[in-house]
């Protein structure tokens, strides 16, 4: 046998061991790689739940806010029309006062 052949009985060798070892951990790449894609996705899908979350609390917040607004908008309609009535009772009043003097 030559060395020619020698080496190359010894690369295929090497080969032969690389080979298998090196499709397994291409394999095991590909199943972390999976696992890492539905890791990924299952994140997404609760990220994506979270904004759908957050944009509610935010239109229930801002309903919220409004009906505080026309709650007050109320409160101060009902103390101007008492004020108004308040005044008019007074005018009344002096108007009485001024008849009985």
């Amino acid at each position: 046998m030559n060395i020619r052949g020698i080496i190359s009985r010894i690369i295929a060798a090497v080969l032969g061991f690389i080979r298998p070892s090196v499709a397994k951990i291409v394999k095991q790449f590909e199943a972390i790689q999976a696992r890492l894609d539905k890791l990924i996705a299952l994140h997404e899908h609760k990220l994506d739940r979270i904004d759908i979350d957050l944009e509610a609390s935010k239109a229930r917040a801002r309903a919220a806010a409004e009906r505080e607004e026309e709650r007050r908008f109320g409160l101060y309609q009902d103390r101007d029309r008492r004020v108004s009535e308040l005044e008019r009772a007074q005018r009344v009043r002096d108007k009485i006062n001024s008849l009985i003097s």
